[in-house]
């Protein structure tokens, strides 16, 4: 009882109260409480692995270029800033003198070439006809001052007026060879002024052909280095096709016919150079070879037949005239001799009839010389061509031939042409100034390669392992804020760049859209796709523990977890492939929180 009394007392009440109050805040505190975990599901997405870098815009190439022989700059058909096709002109000498060089080279080579074919081919028919006659007059004229010798001297009167007669004779026909040779040669010359004209559209419609075959097949980037290749001899070949043009405007006369053919023997041959590039190289080229028309081969095959018909047709009619001019010099010069002797025996005459006998026997003696001498021209023309003429003339030939090559690269070398195209940055010289042959240190003209540009970066040693032929670059410039552009990477340098005494290694990379207006020099930041995949495990960087060489996840076991160890792949800036040690749907910790 006195115990329950005790109780009753409030200030006991109150005490036992703050004893249980206080057991319980304490054993709440010393009893372990589990720890909060944060999970993750281990999922499969898309996920790729970067290096960034920052690089510059820079063109594929830059060309320094100059003239490779003195001369007066004539014209620049171009300006900084203009865009430029390979094989268009840059800067243009005057080529007036190298013009002139190759037009006397090309003479030198048809008379070699004509002296050539006279000699392999023998002596013509006309050439022996000819000193036949010339053997017959000599011993005609034996025959009679044989029969003046024995005559009596009664009869030199009747042996005048035969003299007379016989130079009267001789007079007429000399007069009618250099009638006939007038005729033969202006017609001649009448047919090969036709020739070239009717010939003249030929060459053109053989240009015309390559010009459309290479818009239509060689433009293209694989294609490109024909195309110029193409342009170039086209041009050329253009240009000679052109001036034959102009030559048989105003050919009235043998002279401007002289002058065509020397121009048309330079347009058939460049042209016939154009197609037959076209045709052996150009179209046999793998990136187009089993892609070319067949219909497109024909073409090219007839204009190349019509182009060769036309050198032959040329090559004849140029020819036939040179023939011609032989043949006329030595009627000529036959019926000259005849008449001399008719005049000379006519003198004969006379100073016999004077009185100033001339002795027979010295006039049977000449006549016999003359026979003799006839007698071995005309042997002379009838023996075949000896070896040494032969290989004098194809020495001679040889040596002119060169001389054309030479004279030809001198009239290329009067114009600057782009080597690819590209844009014009630069221009040192002007109009009128004469420029010497430099080398790049002091350029006449500077360009560099056409759009599309490239970007060239740096790229750590520690980061270049990973970057491959090929991989795919996001790009954006400060210039184009908000605006990414893809690339991929094109070229590896493998030599290092030392950097502030840090190596690193420089790619270049190229834009996949080609329209990128990009300017050279512009900051492009990269980000660079070392590796990537569209469906991998993935889970969060802070899911993956690293012991040592160990990577492990923790996987949770009611108020503990269990550690798994698992490869790891593509690593991300905030994820991670696991390649092996988990499953998709897997729970896995990220954190950890202590109760």
């Amino acid at each position: 009882m006195a115990f329950l009394h005790f109780l009753r007392r409030p200030l006991v009440i109150i005490s036992l109260v703050i004893l249980l109050i206080g057991g319980y805040f304490t054993y709440k505190h010393f009893s372990p409480v589990p720890p909060t975990f944060t999970t993750v599901s281990v999922v499969k997405k898309p996920i790729a692995e970067y290096v960034t870098a920052t690089g510059s815009v820079a063109p594929l190439a830059k060309y320094t270029l100059s003239f490779e022989r003195q001369g007066k700059i004539k014209e620049i058909p171009v300006k900084v800033g203009d865009l430029v096709r390979a094989g268009d002109a840059l800067a243009i000498l005057d080529d007036a003198e190298a013009k002139n060089a190759l037009m006397r080279a090309k003479a030198n080579e048809a008379g070699a070439y004509a002296k050539l074919k006279q000699v392999t081919g023998g002596t013509r028919a006309e050439e022996i006809y000819l000193a036949e006659t010339a053997l017959k007059a000599r011993e005609l004229e034996l025959a009679q001052i044989k029969a003046l010798s024995e005559a009596n001297l009664g009869t030199a009167s009747s042996d005048q007026s035969a003299a007379g007669q016989r130079v009267s004779s001789a007079q007429t026909d000399l007069e009618k060879t250099k009638a006939k040779a007038v005729s033969d040669l202006d017609s001649d010359y009448a047919n090969g002024i036709a020739t070239l004209r009717s010939n003249f559209g030929k060459l053109s419609q053989a240009l015309v052909v390559v010009d459309r075959t290479r818009r239509l097949y060689f433009e293209s980037r694989d294609t490109i280095v024909h195309g110029a290749r193409i342009l170039e001899i086209q041009r050329q070949a253009e240009g000679y096709v052109e001036d034959l043009n102009k030559k048989i405007q105003v050919a009235n006369d043998q002279s401007g016919i002289d002058s065509a053919f020397v121009v048309a023997a330079n347009a058939v041959e460049k042209t016939l150079e154009t197609v037959q590039y076209l045709r052996n190289t150009a179209i046999e080229d793998p990136n187009i070879r089993d892609t070319f028309p067949t219909n497109e081969r024909t073409n090219i095959e007839a204009e190349r037949a019509s182009v060769e018909a036309t050198d032959t047709a040329v090559t004849n009619a140029r020819q036939n005239i040179e023939n011609q001019k032989s043949a006329n010099s030595i009627a000529i010069s036959s019926a000259e001799s005849t008449l001399r002797d008719a005049e000379s025996a006519l003198a004969t005459q006379n100073q016999r009839q004077t009185g100033t006998l001339i002795s027979g026997s010295s006039d049977v003696t000449r006549a016999q010389s003359a026979v003799a001498e006839a007698q071995a021209q005309l042997k002379l023309k009838r023996a075949s061509a000896r070896s040494s003429d032969v290989d004098a003339a194809l020495a001679e030939l040889d040596a002119v031939k060169s001389s054309v090559a030479d004279a030809e690269v001198g009239v290329t070398k009067t114009v600057l042409r782009a080597p690819v195209d590209g844009v014009i940055t630069d221009i040192s010289i002007d109009i009128g100034e004469v420029v010497g042959v430099s080398t790049n240190v002091n350029p006449v003209v500077t360009m560099i390669a056409a759009p599309p540009y490239v970007i060239e970066a740096n790229i750590a040693e520690i980061d270049i392992p990973k970057i491959k032929l090929e991989n795919g670059v996001d790009i954006n410039f400060d210039a184009y804020q908000g605006n990414d552009f893809k690339g991929h990477v094109s070229e590896i340098y493998p030599a290092e760049t030392v950097v502030q005494g840090v190596i690193y290694y420089r790619i270049k990379v190229a834009f996949d859209d080609v329209g990128v207006l990009a300017l050279p020099g512009m900051t492009a930041n990269l980000k660079l796709i070392a590796a990537s995949k569209d469906q991998a495990l993935v889970v969060p960087y802070a899911a993956v523990i690293r012991e040592g060489k160990v990577d492990y996840v923790r996987i949770p076991n009611g108020i503990t977890f269990d550690k798994r160890e698992v490869k790891v792949g593509i690593q991300s800036d905030t994820e991670v492939e696991i390649l092996s040690g988990v499953s998709e749907g897997d729970k896995v910790i990220t954190y950890i929180t202590q109760n």
